[in-house]
């Protein structure tokens, strides 16, 4: 009687267990159907909805705080606008403005909070639109907090050096995910379209050398080089923001952070790359030989850059 109820007992676990495996299994060919047949809107819109379970409430409690310590959302003078680059056989490369989190300011305690979630709307006035894969992440609320703490180490590596280029005061608050810094004001993308004849000056130059010198010692390529993350203060001194895109400062990295110097920096000023070339010693010469010639001959080819 006790081998027939154990025998019972073991088949309706069996049973138990191969319903759970056919279960997941159409689960999973529904997810993939899912995926497979959808937009890359449809595929972020799906993830957005996923995360909101674990940070929606969160995130709009702490919103309520900020506005109740007198900060205000901050939007750039150029949200809303999708500035274009045409630079190799008229394809066209389109961008917004941020895409990562929503910042706040407080302009009379010159402070800015930059909060990191998917439902914060950012700088360029409308909600981050991306697909986490695209960044190695599995979900958006993963890359968020990805971006974050890549962004914290960045920040701390350059601390350790006493880097004066980073902003002052930063606070890095895990809890909600965000990062807080002294509010730097305009940067260089709003300040070129507004004035067009805005140049660098032989001072910013060197700092901007300066700056890479210091990833250079720290180990690291910042590659995000927009000028929109670009900042001078009331004293002169430049300050680069946004590190959430850094990598490694590999061989196999070497080549995107040299494109983007020729066609972010470039734009800024036409001898700015020759300028930084030194700050690539760490690599072959045949190397970074190779990867200026190819990106320098694109540039002159282009009719306009991405600032």
């Amino acid at each position: 009687m006790t081998e027939k109820i154990k025998e019972s007992q073991s088949s309706l676990s069996r049973r138990t267990f191969s319903g759970f495996l056919i279960m997941a299994g159409a689960v999973a060919v529904g997810l993939s159907k899912t995926f497979k047949g959808s937009s890359l809107e449809d595929k972020e819109s799906l993830l957005n909805r996923w995360d909101s379970r674990f940070s929606k409430r969160k995130y709009q409690s702490y919103v309520q705080d900020l506005k109740a310590r007198g900060f205000i959302p901050f939007q750039h003078s150029l949200h809303g606008v999708t500035v274009e680059n045409t630079f190799k056989d008229d394809q066209i490369l389109t961008r917004r403005m941020g895409f990562s989190g929503g910042i706040w300011i407080h302009q009379k305690k010159n402070r800015a909070i930059k909060v990191y979630s998917p439902f914060a709307e950012t700088s360029n006035g409308e909600k981050g639109r991306f697909h986490p894969m695209l960044f190695g992440y599995i979900s958006r609320k993963q890359a968020y907090r990805g971006f974050f703490r890549k962004e914290k180490a960045a920040y701390q590596k350059l601390q350790a050096i006493e880097s004066s280029f980073i902003p002052k005061n930063l606070r890095f608050n895990e809890k909600q995910v965000s990062l807080e810094m002294e509010y730097l004001g305009e940067d260089f993308c709003a300040k070129n379209n507004r004035n067009k004849s805005a140049t660098l000056s032989e001072t910013d130059l060197e700092q901007i050398v300066s700056m890479f010198r210091e990833y250079q010692n720290v180990g690291i390529f910042k590659q995000n080089t927009f000028s929109s993350n670009l900042f001078r203060r009331d004293d002169g001194t430049l300050v680069a923001t946004d590190f959430k895109m850094w990598t490694p400062r590999t061989e196999s990295h070497l080549e995107h952070q040299i494109r983007m110097v020729f066609f972010n920096l470039g734009a800024l000023h036409p001898k700015l790359p020759q300028r930084l070339r030194s700050t690539f010693s760490d690599f072959s010469e045949e190397l970074v030989d190779r990867y200026y010639a190819q990106y320098e001959k694109m540039l002159n080819e282009s009719q306009k850059v991405l600032v």
